[in-house]
Order: structure tokens, then C-alpha cells, then sequence
């Protein structure tokens, strides 16, 4: 029994195929570029760039007339423009993206990612108390953003049509307010009142009017006594 044979008429569209698949997915990957470093271009047709310290910037198709070079600055210390606003501190990334001037017509997507000492430094651990600021220079603060959370990810997304300096804030816990002690009062001696005499009238009858009054009744009743006796005599 013969066992047949591949022609080279049916390995040709095989092959064909497998070019066409492999080179589609060159081109629908070639977008996304890991910048080196610190630099890397956001093509005019829309591209990521992902930076080693794990920021991204992404752009849509048509958000630029031409390549924008992106340049990712880390900074620490002295290169720090200003303090984080009262109650709050700069987490473990604070950044320049420079673009050289270029503007978006689109919103690019700046996504940031946070560590587990941010998280952990966070009032109540909560991923809400950790957020991203813009520097502005003009009023000299940071200006804080409202991000996208990704709690699974740990990041940071923010649209922005021009790229600045950014940092990790945390919002830090409110310190234990202690409590108020209580003054504590003596108490206050009271004397003992009488209770006052239930009402008799107007007056109360003492006891040397009380023998008085038998007194009296005594001597009308002898009185009385020594006359019906001087009237039987008669």
C-alpha cells in the first residue's frame, strides 16, 4: 500500500498562510515598543510606550500629526519640584514624561503603577488613599488627578493631552485623637432640711397653753359645783 505524497502545488498555499499569519501579527504588535530606558516614540498612528520603571504611555490612532519622542525622567531628592500638599505624601514614583512641547489632539492614557509600601503607608490601607498628582508650575502645588484604579494591577491610569511631571501621593492616616479627660466634680455637701410643720391654722397650740386651758376648765367645773350645791342648801 503507497502512502501518499505532499505535492509541492499544496505545500505552497500552507506556507503562504503561515507567512501572512506571522507578518499580521508583526505589524498589529509593532505599536507597542519597550523604551530602553528612558526614551522611546509614539507613532502618529497610535502606539504604547512602556518605560522600565513600569509606566506606560498610550496614544490612539491620529493623536499626533507625526512621531512623538517621549523621555521618562525620574526624579529624587533635590530634582523634586515642591512638597505634597498637608496630609499627604509622594509615593515611590515621582516623574518627568517630556515631550518636547508636543501636544495630543486625542487624550493620551499615562498609566502609573503603585508598590505595596504606598499601600501600606495609605490611611487604612486602601487603595483609594493612593492617587497621582500633576506638578503645576504656575501656582507652584501639586494638582491632584483622578485616576482610573486597576486594584488587581496596582495601577494608575490618567488621560492627559499634554505630558508633565507626575508623583504617587498617599494620603496618610489622621493621627489618634486622644481623648478629652473628663473633670471630675466633688460633690457638694448638703445639709439635712427639716421638713416643715404640717399647717394648723395659722398657729400652734404649745403646752403652756394646753394647761392653761385645763386650768381654767377646772375651775369653772368647782365654780360650777360650789353654786348647785349653795342652791339645794336653800
Amino acid at each position: 500500500m503507497r502512502t501518499p505524497r505532499m505535492s509541492r502545488q499544496s505545500i505552497a498555499p500552507r506556507l503562504l498562510l503561515s507567512l501572512t499569519l506571522a507578518l499580521s501579527l508583526l505589524f498589529a504588535t509593532a505599536s507597542s515598543v519597550f523604551a530602553d530606558g528612558h526614551e522611546g516614540t509614539l507613532p502618529s498612528s497610535g502606539g504604547t510606550i512602556e518605560f522600565a520603571s513600569g509606566v506606560t504611555v498610550k496614544t490612539p490612532d491620529g493623536a499626533s500629526s507625526s512621531d512623538v519622542t517621549v523621555t521618562y525622567t525620574a526624579l529624587e531628592e533635590d530634582a523634586i519640584p515642591g512638597e505634597a500638599a498637608e496630609g499627604t505624601a509622594l509615593g515611590s514614583l515621582v516623574f518627568t514624561l517630556d515631550a518636547g512641547g508636543a501636544t495630543f489632539s486625542q487624550f493620551a492614557e499615562v498609566t502609573i503603577p503603585f508598590s505595596d509600601d504606598d499601600l501600606a503607608a495609605a490611611a487604612d490601607g486602601r487603595t483609594d488613599n493612593v492617587g497621582v498628582s500633576s506638578w503645576d508650575a504656575v501656582s507652584g502645588s501639586w494638582i491632584e488627578l483622578f485616576p482610573i484604579r486597576d486594584i488587581l494591577n496596582n495601577t494608575l491610569t490618567i488621560s492627559q493631552q499634554s505630558l508633565g511631571t507626575y508623583a504617587v501621593v498617599v494620603t496618610l492616616p489622621t493621627g489618634e485623637v486622644e481623648a478629652t479627660p473628663t473633670a471630675t466634680v466633688a460633690p457638694t455637701e448638703v445639709a439635712p432640711v427639716e421638713p416643715d410643720p404640717p399647717p394648723t391654722g395659722g398657729f400652734g397650740v404649745s403646752n403652756s397653753l394646753m394647761m392653761g386651758l385645763l386650768l381654767m376648765g377646772a375651775l369653772f367645773l368647782m365654780g360650777g359645783g360650789y353654786v348647785l350645791a349653795r342652791n339645794r342648801n336653800r
